[in-house]
């Protein structure tokens, strides 16, 4: 029995023990996540597009191999042949000397492009940890915003049991039996209305973690950094660190080398070309055919319908929208910092009332109580008290949670939500990240 016993404490105490942290949800997330994957695969995507561009140094290869009937009329030997069989092998290296630029600005354009994956690797990964942070203190903050719910309904069944058993008993007015029951009644509406927003906050939680996690399996956070102490001082290091700036930064980089890459049509291009030919019966003559060449080749368009031209006016225009889109996404970025700032620092004034307003109103509940017991007060007093109280420790649960977020909100604007939970994540896009021990200035 007793070794039954052990076995399945063996089996259920992993089940009971299991917690999780929010440092240990981050780590999987960011290895796990389908939209931070995403992102980490496009920047494997274009790191490859890099190569490709950087290999235009390189010489290509060619082998062409031809074999057929060949008919031949010569009017100047009258030599006439039919249905003449031949084949013939040519071995061709080509070695681009000057294109213009075209491939300096091709690795240009692909380095561009890849510093805007890397950073997109980022972005993604700050916007997808923030929901998750969220998701994680909006589920500790259901729980328990439910057992405050599940608590009222237990104290308004208690007042109305003890009431109506007055009444019964002729000690008490139907009136208070009926509103003691009217209170009882609408905390029961309550606790079912927050039990729905539970059930809405672990659907939430799965949604972003993967897996479905209860509540009482997490640990509350606790923010240890010291954040600026001015708003000035976030939008600084806001707009030299985050995520979405770099990204436009690194796409107004990308407009300028195409605009530079258009210019290459505009110059002639030189290559030097070896090529070695084998043939059998080609072109009439009877026997072996063995020829070798090394040229330099050289080409330069003269028109081309206006195309080049128009191009890079194009990359010209492009070039303009780009540096828009950066105006237009600081503009987003410090009002995304003011809301953030004003949050923090407002919740964190109006916490120290809440926390007042609690002690008071439990201290007026208690003083309500007694008075009510001995006849000085109506139960409608002790009624209303007790809601006040219940709303009070509400509202600082409420105010609480959004204190806790705005920290890790104000760590998103600045670029360094990922960094704080693993420094070394951006590294490995090579990413010249902003660290988040930096941002206490």
């Amino acid at each position: 029995m007793n070794g039954l016993k052990v076995l399945f404490f063996t089996l259920v105490s992993p089940i009971l023990a299991f917690s999780l942290t929010l440092e240990e949800g981050v780590t999987t997330i960011l290895s796990s996540n389908p939209k931070v994957k995403e992102s980490v695969e496009a920047y494997n995507g274009v790191l490859k597009e890099l190569n490709i561009a950087e290999n235009g140094y390189l010489p290509t290869l060619d082998v062409e191999s031809s074999y057929g009937h060949q008919s031949i009329k010569n009017s100047a030997t009258k030599q006439e042949r039919e249905g003449n069989v031949m084949d013939q092998t040519s071995l061709v290296l080509n070695q681009n000397i000057f294109n213009g630029f075209a491939t300096e600005s091709a690795i240009k354009q692909q380095k561009s492009r890849l510093e805007a994956a890397a950073f997109g690797v980022s972005e993604k990964a700050d916007r997808t940890l923030l929901a998750y942070v969220n998701a994680y203190i909006s589920l500790l903050k259901q729980q328990e915003l439910i057992d405050l719910a599940k608590e009222s309904v237990s104290t308004h069944e208690a007042i109305y049991r003890q009431i109506k058993e007055r009444s019964d008993g002729g000690f008490g007015r139907i009136s208070e039996t009926q509103q003691a029951g009217s209170r009882y009644t609408l905390a029961q509406s309550n606790l079912i209305s927050q039990e729905n927003n539970y059930k809405d906050a672990v659907s939430t939680f799965e949604k972003l973690y993967g897996k479905k996690v209860e509540a009482d399996a997490l640990v509350k956070p606790v923010m240890t950094l010291e954040l600026p102490a001015s708003f000035e001082k976030i939008k600084e290091k806001s707009l030299q660190c985050n995520p979405s700036v770099k990204v436009q930064e690194a796409n107004i980089a990308l407009a300028d080398a195409l605009y530079e890459g258009s210019k290459a049509a505009f110059y002639p291009k030189l290559d030097f070309e070896v090529a070695g030919t084998v043939g059998h019966d080609v072109d009439g003559n009877n026997g072996r055919d063995e020829s070798i060449s090394a040229l330099l080749k050289l080409r330069y368009n003269l028109y081309n319908k206006g195309s080049d031209v128009l191009t890079k006016e194009k990359y010209a225009v492009l070039k303009v929208q780009e540096q828009e889109t950066l105006s237009g996404t600081i503009r987003d970025l410090t009002e995304s910092v003011k809301f953030s700032w004003e949050s923090y620092t407002s919740t964190q004034k109006r916490i120290a009332f809440l926390k007042e307003h609690r002690d008071y109103s439990k201290l007026t509940l208690e003083s309500y109580q007694q008075e009510f017991a001995i006849g000085k007060r109506e139960l409608i007093n002790l009624l209303d008290a007790e809601g006040e109280y219940n709303s009070a420790r509400q509202a600082l649960v409420e105010a609480e949670a959004a204190l806790l977020y705005a920290k890790y909100r104000l760590l998103d604007n600045m670029g360094v939500l990922t960094a704080y939970f693993d420094p070394d994540f951006a590294q490995n896009y090579r990413i010249p990240i902003c660290s988040a021990r930096s941002v206490s200035f």
